[in-house]
């Protein structure tokens, strides 16, 4: 038989999808889960109505027969709950690995005094008692000798009152044991060990911030909403109300409701909306960028700008040669084709050589 999925998504559904609906399903839900996975295996449990989508790290030698087989003995969605998501250990561990392994990750950092080195690997531990993330390295004195450090951050995870995954998490640095003369070192380096930037869970983060460890990371990204296709049978976005959560040392597991709701695709214009420039230098430049984006599939989507702006980035620079009142508009169309627009009036003075608007 083959192995456990490695991330299990369940649905329960009023009736049982077609070819296609599956393969929408499928899509949305590929691209809303908390980490990377291959396409799934589907199965339809017609005793329940629950579609369940099975995911693997390994697949090679097994025939779809035996995924499938394997999904369905590890179904754990429960009565009264219509939607389940299970993702292993296993999953965490590549994850936090592949991310600590990218090249953007630097494993040697300068400081103003010495340097400091991190390990290659990152350990994560999955228990009853939360996920840990241990990052060992050391920092390295001109003159004295290397002190090795291990950071370790604890993260507790907990369902909150609007039915989202949330962590508990407490940090702790470990300084190897030192001479006098060397604790001294010790105390001055402190402050550099912990502001190494590394990398959690796929994020770059700083250790000593609150909701860096891998697990706050993963709870970050435990859906809440799904944003779907236009087309049936799931329009709009699915919303997720997670009402239960359990770690063990398989993995993390949770089981809640859903429901559909529309989208409400909205975005606004960040940049400044007063400038001036001087009459002895007319013109002046500033960057607008399309921030807070909500209900729209950020990746792939176009965006159009327009008054003032021209350009198709998340970021454009406007020149404005004359004083006035000027419109910078955008309009975001994700891959979905669903689409907002929001504009920003800028106004431009000119000012005489000692700051005096004309």
């Amino acid at each position: 038989m083959a192995p456990p999925p490695d991330v299990i998504f369940e649905l329960f559904l009023p009736a049982q999808p077609s070819t296609d609906q599956t393969a929408a399903i499928i899509d949305s839900v590929q691209n809303g889960l908390p980490v990377p996975v291959q396409k799934p295996e589907p199965v339809w449990n017609p005793n329940n109505n629950v579609l369940s989508l099975g995911f693997w790290i390994d697949i090679d030698g097994f025939t779809d027969a035996q995924l499938q087989d394997s999904l369905r003995a590890s179904s754990f969605i429960s009565t009264g709950m219509t939607a389940a998501l299970f993702v292993s250990t296993a999953v965490i561990q590549l994850t936090a690995d592949q991310a600590w392994a990218a090249p953007t990750v630097k494993k040697r950092i300068p400081q103003a005094i010495g340097f400091i080195t991190l390990n290659d690997k990152i350990n994560v531990d999955v228990s009853s008692a939360g996920i840990v993330t241990k990052v060992g390295g050391a920092y390295h004195p001109p003159v004295f000798p290397s002190i090795d450090f291990t950071n370790t951050i604890n993260d507790s995870l907990t369902v909150d009152q609007s039915g989202a995954l949330k962590t508990n998490e407490s940090t702790d640095t470990h300084l190897s044991t030192l001479g006098d003369i060397e604790v001294a070192v010790t105390e001055g380096a402190v402050g550099s060990i912990l502001s190494v930037t590394a990398v959690f869970g796929g994020l770059v983060a700083n250790p000593d911030e609150a909701g860096v460890g891998v697990g706050a990371q993963l709870a970050s990204h435990w859906p809440t909403v799904i944003l779907t296709p236009t087309s049936p049978p799931l329009t709009g976005k699915m919303i997720f109300d997670w009402s239960k959560v359990n770690v063990d040392n398989s993995g993390v597991s949770t089981l809640g409701r859903w429901s559909l709701g529309l989208r409400s695709p909205q975005f606004r214009i960040a940049g400044a909306t007063t400038l001036h420039f001087p009459d002895t230098n007319p013109g002046v430049s500033s960057v607008y960028s399309v921030v807070d984006i909500t209900d729209l599939k950020v990746g792939g989507a176009t965006v159009v700008w327009s008054g003032e702006a021209e350009g198709g980035g998340l970021r454009t620079t406007v020149q404005f040669d004359s004083p006035g009142a000027f419109s910078i508009q955008a309009r975001v169309t994700d891959v979905d084709n669903v689409s907002a627009t929001a504009a920003t009036l800028v106004t431009v003075t000119e000012t005489q050589g000692h700051g005096v608007p004309v």
